[in-house]
């Protein structure tokens, strides 16, 4: 969702560029803005996944060894 509001920031700017104004300068920065924190988010997230999801088969793992073990 994130990169779509990149995108459509920097279209807005575009298309006000070839009715004959500038480009702000602004809409520039917003649009840096906005990838760098899609980026930064996702690199966070994937992140926070990937330990719950090792933790999770630990967890399992040592519970299934449990049960074999007092079987």
């Amino acid at each position: 969702m994130i990169p779509i509001m990149a995108i459509l920031t920097v279209l807005t700017g575009i298309l006000k560029q070839l009715s004959g104004d500038v480009m702000p300068e602004s809409t520039i920065w917003i649009s840096l803005g906005i990838m760098i924190v899609s980026i930064v988010g996702r690199i966070v997230f994937v992140n926070l996944s990937a330990n719950a999801r090792t933790l999770g088969s630990f967890a399992f793992g040592s519970e299934s060894a449990w049960r074999s073990a007092n079987a």
